[in-house]
């Protein structure tokens, strides 16, 4: 079996198309990102897309995939096809789905790094296996400069499991599908079982575990896995958990070297000398949260850099 040769799984901070967060990744040095191409192109479908504040930091849609991938060893684009389906649009139908689709193909080819990874469009949950496996195929035509992940759903079964591993060089799954479906103890389970066979069914193939970034997990599968990603991080910045990052940094970095950082990265990235206090104080929160969750990744799966 070919395993993972750095011995660490990246984890790839997930949300950073929030714009306010894009200077909090760059002072804690983060290498490794996912955002979703949701908010920048939902609005072409009439969907509620949150601005983020977006004027008042003179930034363009278009500009977001560069400015995200910016510092970044790595980044994951991934289709929103979800948020489209079981958020904003339940119910959506095969149409919407090949309308996004068309979409989400002009973005990536005009807008996105040529080393931005892009999720398919994974219809199978939603309109059909087979239907996914059109825009699959599809996606690789039409984008063919950007490394495409495809993810395996329960509706794709063993056999179409194996024709993923086959057709792929990238292969997501999906943890909080299958804890959902089948129970966190059964998910952990299959999970380990799906990475251990994929690997060895193809030694090259690279494994993403979407939205999952638990070590007990992870560990036993980092000379494994390639990558996974999560928006756990998200929760101390949001809720106050500011307690249990302070256990790892000074209360002087706070007020300090960090916030300075950040006020500096952010008028460099968003071309504005003040920002208000409200979003300063969110962005320094946000840097102390992902420098606290990127130690620990550090401590338990190997190098996140």
């Amino acid at each position: 079996m070919f395993l993972n040769s750095s011995n660490n799984v990246k984890i790839h901070f997930a949300g950073c198309e929030v714009l306010s967060f894009i200077p909090a990744f760059n002072v804690s040095g983060i290498r490794y990102a996912l955002h979703s191409v949701y908010p920048l192109i939902g609005h072409k479908f009439g969907l509620p897309v949150r601005s983020d504040c977006r004027k008042a930091l003179k930034i363009d849609l278009e500009e977001i995939p560069s400015v995200i991938a910016a510092q970044k060893k790595h980044t994951i684009m991934d289709s929103g096809i979800f948020t489209l389906a079981y958020g904003a649009q339940k119910g959506c139908s095969q149409r919407l789905i090949d309308k996004w689709y068309d979409e989400y193909v002009r973005f990536v080819n005009m807008f996105t790094p040529k080393h931005v990874s892009i999720v398919e469009v994974d219809s199978q949950s939603i309109v059909s296996p087979n239907h996914a496996w059109s825009l699959r195929r599809n996606l690789r035509h039409d984008c063919p400069k950007h490394t495409q992940i495809n993810v395996w759903h329960f509706e794709d079964g063993r056999d179409g499991l194996d024709e993923m591993i086959d057709f792929t060089d990238y292969i997501g799954f999906s943890v909080p599908e299958y804890k959902r479906i089948i129970g966190n103890s059964k998910a952990t389970t299959l999970v380990m079982e799906l990475c251990r066979y994929a690997k060895k069914k193809k030694p090259s193939i690279k494994i993403h575990l979407l939205g999952c970034t638990d070590v007990r997990i992870l560990s036993p599968l980092k000379d494994i896995v390639y990558s996974a990603d999560s928006t756990s991080w998200v929760a101390i910045g949001k809720y106050g958990g500011r307690t249990s990052i302070e256990r790892g940094i000074s209360s002087a970095n706070i007020e300090g070297p960090i916030r300075d950082a950040c006020m500096e990265e952010a008028s460099k990235i968003f071309h504005i000398e003040k920002l208000s206090d409200g979003m300063r104080i969110d962005i320094v929160r946000r840097a102390l949260a992902l420098k606290y969750h990127k130690d620990k990744y550090c401590s338990a799966l190997g190098s996140q850099e």
